[in-house]
């Protein structure tokens, strides 16, 4: 995932999380609900706290926290009918979109200013 390499570039420092508290994490990349500390990765600087890792079942590695706000309007599908919803930052697939999308600095930027939010509009067409 890019934004690790570029929180790494950064000076944060990647940590994993177990009973025993933190350690260091030789590989962020690696997740796996079979180890310890192998759910998430913690990146660390001072007090800054970025964690990233598997966070909804069946849904890839993301950014769990912090996170940017995020609105993105979709089409779903409820009993056969289409909607247009809105989903926000607590939902992986808005984060995942972002992630995807945007260049890691201005998600970087974005999370330290409350007043920005990213917003897209994938709803499809009646």
């Amino acid at each position: 995932m890019k934004l690790i390499e570029y929180l790494i570039a950064l000076g944060y420092k990647p940590f994993r999380y177990s009973r025993n508290g933190l350690f260091p994490c030789v590989n962020p990349y690696d997740y796996s609900t079979m180890r310890e500390g192998g759910l998430d990765v913690r990146l660390i600087k001072g007090d800054s706290v970025f964690i990233i890792g598997l966070h909804e079942f069946k849904k890839p590695p993301t950014l769990i926290s912090p996170r940017p706000r995020i609105r993105i309007h979709k089409t779903i599908i409820v009993d056969s009918v289409k909607k247009n919803v809105i989903i926000n930052e607590i939902e992986d697939d808005a984060m995942n979109i972002v992630l995807k999308e945007v260049e890691c600095e201005d998600i970087f930027k974005a999370i330290h200013d409350e007043s920005f939010c990213f917003e897209f509009d994938l709803r499809e067409s009646f």
